[in-house]
């Protein structure tokens, strides 16, 4: 019998600790949800912008890693339309119509179309939580005093930014279609001997839309990188016989919609060059 309440006893004590440990496991989860909640009620907005800003690292890091592939297998072009400068440009998969605001810097948005880049690279560009629409992603595209592209966030909640520089060096005037694109020094002269000079060969046959439709909205912007906002004031014209990609030095610019011959000439025209 003294064996029996001496048992009785051993398990009642084994039963009061076993107790005492569960309910401190309880207490400890009760107080970490509390605390958890305290936080986001009391600070409700420090929580939220944190969320945004982690959301704008990963966008930053996969738009970084998709054009990196893309450079890889596109002989060092670029998948967007225009000139990648030390301003920041934004972003954008659709053209909006008017400049963009970002870190400081206002132009037009830098237009990534080229469809070969999202069936293979990246499924469509992500969009930074305080934006809406393709036409202002709220990420942007620069090169660095060293030449280096860099991508990141215009805005972020904290106070630390939201960047990436690559291993990617900007070597092209301009970008289009996937090519490298050059404006010509003097009027007459072909693409071929153009490129030659520059050490490079005439991508034969290449279009310069970078969705790959030759139209006149992907031409003057391709021309207006290489000359600036003074050309194509007064548009561009469509036309079945001068050479293609041509720039004639006055506020209306002249395209065709066929592909470049590298051979093809017009003594007043400096030709826009794809060259790699």
């Amino acid at each position: 019998m003294k064996n029996k309440a001496n048992n009785q006893s051993l398990d009642k004590a084994r039963d009061q600790r076993g107790f005492t440990l569960i309910g401190l496991v309880i207490v400890v989860l009760v107080v970490v949800v509390l605390a958890t909640a305290a936080f986001i009620w009391i600070d409700p907005a420090t929580h939220i912008g944190n969320a945004k800003d982690r959301k704008r690292q990963q966008d930053v890091l996969a738009i970084a890693n998709a054009i990196s592939e893309y450079v890889n297998d596109h002989h060092g072009a670029l998948p967007v339309l225009g000139a990648v400068t030390t301003d920041k440009k934004t972003l954008c998969r659709v053209q909006g119509g008017s400049t963009i605001v970002c870190g400081g810097d206002t132009k037009d948005c830098l237009r990534i179309a080229h469809e070969d880049f999202y069936n293979g690279y990246l499924a469509d560009l992500p969009i930074d939580p305080a934006k809406t629409a393709n036409t202002d992603t709220g990420y942007y595209l620069e090169k660095d005093s060293n030449g280096m592209l860099v991508v990141g966030a215009c805005s972020t909640t904290g106070a630390a930014a939201v960047t990436k520089t690559t291993n990617i060096k900007v070597n092209c005037a301009a970008y289009a279609g996937g090519h490298c694109w050059y404006l010509s020094n003097a009027t007459g002269k072909d693409c071929n001997n153009y490129c030659a000079e520059l050490g490079l060969v005439c991508v034969e046959k290449a279009k310069y839309a970078s969705d790959v439709d030759s139209g006149a909205s992907g031409y003057c912007a391709l021309n207006e990188a290489l000359e600036g906002d003074t050309v194509c004031n007064s548009g561009c014209v469509l036309t079945t016989t001068d050479s293609p990609g041509n720039y004639d030095g006055a506020s209306t610019c002249i395209y065709r919609e066929y592909p470049l011959d590298c051979t093809q000439k017009d003594v007043n025209y400096y030709n826009l060059c794809p060259c790699q």
